[in-house]
């Protein structure tokens, strides 16, 4: 049984006239009159009575149109969903993402995407960059949201810089140095430092350090924290101060100001992440998003 016997027999079930059913299915009436011999053979059952005047379904006929036209729903569905992951509008994609990511780019890049493409679940998962290669390895993720690591250079990951931001100064409130507008690195020489810890690969750290000794100091780290929120956490405790990308700025934590920070010409940079083997119509539609959401951001927005 092929397909077109299917559509053939829906097409007679439903007009009950062969003429009318051969125009509908753009064919002579000859060939449909075989199509529906051949499928009546193969079920060996009758499934249209007809004369010269009359056609009409059989008890047996009406029970196949029934499950036949559920199996013409199917397939054109089944149909329609493939073209659509063809085109990237259907699908399952698991994003990993740095949680620096989720303050202003990853609202508006999934608001976005959810828009134009409801039939692709989305599946996010929070981790840090050397996390988030791991994932990619293992095929847990489809695409990583992160900073820039040496890691991205090896032969299976491709990448594409999709944010790039000042770094600012996070500072307790009371600080002596809260009351200017903007600080240079070299005033922060004598200042004890909360920050990210060292990551394989690369990660704020190394860039942050780079900062300070080309500043000819070396910063004075009194504390480590596993996440953005909580350097700035411990910032707003008085711990110390620390360098974070401007986009932090959206924390709302309390007993912190930020200031632009002077002397420096280096970026904190987001990279969007995927394998070369992992480059599927979803992935692509949703780097296109992610280019535009970053595009779309105001200069405040951008740091």
């Amino acid at each position: 049984m092929e397909l077109r016997h299917l559509r053939y027999f829906i097409a007679l079930a439903e007009e009950l006239h062969f003429g009318r059913a051969a125009a509908r299915m753009h064919i002579t009436q000859p060939p449909l009159s075989r199509q529906l011999k051949e499928l009546e053979k193969e079920l060996e059952v009758i499934l249209l009575a007809r004369n010269n005047k009359v056609v009409k379904l059989t008890e047996p006929g009406r029970i196949f149109l029934e499950h036949a036209r559920h199996l013409e729903e199917l397939l054109d569905r089944a149909i329609k969903m493939t073209r659509k992951a063809h085109r990237g509008e259907f699908g399952r994609l698991a994003i990993g993402y740095l949680g620096g990511a989720a303050f202003h780019l990853l609202p508006n890049v999934l608001r976005h995407f959810r828009d134009n493409h409801p039939d692709v679940e989305l599946v996010l998962h929070g981790m840090i960059t050397s996390e988030q290669l791991e994932a990619l390895s293992r095929g847990s993720i489809d695409v990583g949201i992160m900073r820039p690591t040496s890691s991205l250079y090896e032969y299976e990951y491709k990448s594409q810089l999709i944010l790039r931001e000042p770094f600012v100064v996070a500072l307790p409130m009371e600080h002596r140095l809260a009351r200017r507008r903007d600080i240079h690195i070299r005033n922060l020489a004598q200042e004890k430092f909360v920050m990210l810890p060292a990551t394989p690969g690369g990660g704020l750290y190394p860039r942050i350090l780079e900062l300070c000794l080309q500043a000819k100091f070396e910063p004075k780290i009194v504390q480590f924290a596993t996440e953005t929120r909580s350097v700035v956490g411990l910032v707003g405790a008085g711990i110390g101060i620390s360098i974070v990308p401007s986009s932090v700025q959206r924390m709302n934590i309390s007993n912190v100001v930020y200031r632009r920070l002077r002397g420096v010409r280096s970026y904190a940079e987001m990279v969007m992440v995927w394998r070369k083997d992992g480059e599927t119509p979803v992935v692509a539609r949703f780097l296109r998003a992610v280019r535009e959401a970053a595009a779309s951001l105001t200069p405040l927005e951008r740091g």
